[in-house]
């Protein structure tokens, strides 16, 4: 959950802050932004094309006046599996890397 946020937006609970020019708070490629828990609500009336896009902008405080565009109605979980799998591939890519090199060292004594 963001930073002091409920169920229930509040100007007040600032989750976010930019006094920068040309930042961004959403990706244009993928047309996606950030969870803010407070402005998605949790419910269909802020996302009524379902396209998981909160359908108006999160403003984010600050002189900049940035907005996300593509606030996420939902927050994105990402798997701690894929970064298990990853860490035994390296591992195990290590160890091949290893045994090589001592058999090709046995081969030329």
């Amino acid at each position: 959950m963001n930073k002091y946020s409920n169920s229930s937006y509040n100007a007040s609970n600032i989750q976010a802050y930019d006094e920068g020019n040309d930042n961004l708070w959403y990706d244009t490629q993928t047309e996606e932004g950030n969870y803010w828990h407070d402005w998605a609500n949790n419910n269909d009336t802020n996302d009524q094309n379902h396209d998981g896009i909160v359908d108006w902008p999160y403003l984010i405080a600050g002189s900049a006046g940035a907005k996300d565009y593509y606030p996420l109605k939902n927050p994105t979980v990402v798997s701690e599996i894929s970064v298990d799998i990853l860490w035994v591939f390296i591992i195990l890519s290590v160890f091949i890397l290893e045994v090589t090199q001592r058999d090709k060292t046995k081969l030329s004594t």
